[in-house]
């Protein structure tokens, strides 16, 4: 076979296979937009579900109260990676090495709430008793990975490019490390107001509703999420079990507490710190 032939049949298999790629991958990106579009709707009727059989419980006087008690034993300091050089040197705890004005450690909490199965949750009342606030160098407070309450808020944002995802449903979504995550964001005291769920700080009554008092000082935090809120992530919880046909209750409340560093000793401690809360649910 000439040359000239050899040649051209090699291009014709190319562009065949160029052809069953590019098939390929639009068959993958359609079926990964489907997916999204599948999720988005059984998450969206979750929540129209909840909302609707909520608002008819407390019509009916049919919520259910429960008051649990959340406590975090006290954190003394980060464990930065001593060795590391580069942000991306990190160590067994996802810590990277210290660089002022600059989120690089972490120390979380968590703490779980076990709840009965087929439930929906409804309303919760935080209730923080007046105690000595310690704490260094910011703290977030997270519901099921979604943050109700920080002393900045790190959303995307012009100031942080990089920040917390807001997502579908008006959450914010906690990450630590890689895209629009916490790790190795501008860190500054006052650089952003603080943050709580469903509370807009141009509120007049943003202070009754959104408190941290300043570290060293006694005082109580102040929350105020609007039921609807609490109605979404309780639904959500919901959808993801649904999507991994498990048998684990993932509708349980996972709370945590989490406190950074940038470069200081002391950084990520915080005192012993304990609230009540009190959940509003329908045993379905």
């Amino acid at each position: 076979m000439q040359t000239k032939q050899v040649h051209h049949i090699l291009m014709a298999l190319s562009f065949l296979f160029i052809l069953t790629g590019c098939k390929d991958e639009e068959f993958y990106e359609k079926e990964y937009i489907e997916t999204l579009s599948d999720q988005y709707e059984k998450e969206k009727q979750r929540i129209l579900d909840a909302q609707t059989n909520c608002k008819n419980a407390v019509e009916k006087n049919k919520l259910v109260s429960k008051i649990v008690k959340i406590d975090f034993p006290s954190a003394i300091e980060c464990n930065f990676n001593e060795t590391g050089v580069n942000a991306d040197d990190l160590n067994e705890d996802m810590n990277g090495p210290r660089k002022n004005s600059a989120i690089r450690a972490k120390v979380r909490q968590d703490f779980k709430v076990d709840l009965e199965e087929n439930i929906t949750i409804c309303d919760m009342n935080f209730d923080f008793p007046n105690q000595q606030m310690q704490y260094d160098d910011e703290i977030f407070l997270l519901l099921n990975d979604y943050v109700i309450i920080s002393s900045q808020n790190y959303s995307k944002s012009d100031k942080h490019p990089n920040g917390l995802l807001t997502n579908t449903w008006g959450l914010q979504e906690f990450k630590w490390y890689g895209d629009n995550a916490l790790y190795d964001l501008f860190y500054d005291w006052g650089y952003t107001s603080r943050y709580c769920l469903g509370v807009d700080p141009d509120d007049p009554n943003f202070d009754d509703k959104c408190s941290i008092p300043p570290t060293e000082t006694v005082g109580a935090m102040r929350l105020e999420i609007p039921n609807e809120d609490i109605i979404k992530i309780g639904a959500l919880a919901g959808a993801q079990e649904e999507a991994q046909e498990s048998n684990e209750n993932i509708e349980d409340l996972n709370f945590s507490f989490i406190t950074t560093g940038d470069d200081d000793a002391g950084d990520c401690e915080h005192a012993a710190y304990g609230f009540e809360v009190e959940l509003k649910y329908i045993q379905n």
